[in-house]
């Protein structure tokens, strides 16, 4: 068998049985990603600490013409790429290890939370509580959610 990431194997969109070992790496950014965004959502709005947190959060810069405004929750903040002149509304949350979102015309938005989730994906086939598939999520640039 071909040695493939759990990365890749999340993107590809298969289910991956969430008790093998490979899949505790899912797990760790998990973690990392819950820390971060305890952090990043108890600071003052104003705060230059935010901005740096979310840098972590995301594993990137993001650039000086986007804004996440909080609280937010992002699962998997290195799966997520925010672009140019984005503005992300509080309450967000991205859940990045169920289904590739983005905020294309195929995106579907979920008020009051801002969820993002894919087309179609609460009409799926039910699946084994112990499998998880996901994909990366990329905010083009000039996005509002």
């Amino acid at each position: 068998m071909e040695n493939i990431s759990i990365w890749e194997r999340l993107s590809s969109g298969d289910p991956v049985d969430m008790t093998e070992p490979d899949y505790r790496k899912a797990v760790e950014e998990l973690r990392r990603c819950e820390k971060l965004n305890f952090e990043i959502n108890r600071l003052p709005p104003d705060s230059p600490e935010k901005r740096e947190l979310q840098n972590e959060l995301l594993d990137d810069t993001l650039d000086e013409t986007s804004t996440i405004l909080t609280p937010a929750q992002i699962d998997m903040g290195k799966r997520l790429k925010v672009g140019k002149r984005v503005f992300i509304n509080h309450s967000f949350t991205a859940m990045a290890c169920i289904k590739r979102a983005t905020s294309s015309p195929g995106a579907r938005r979920t008020p009051p939370s801002r969820d993002i989730w894919p087309t179609g994906a609460s009409s799926g086939t039910p699946r084994d509580n112990a499998t998880a598939s996901a994909w990366k999520i990329r905010l083009r640039k000039s996005k509002a959610i």
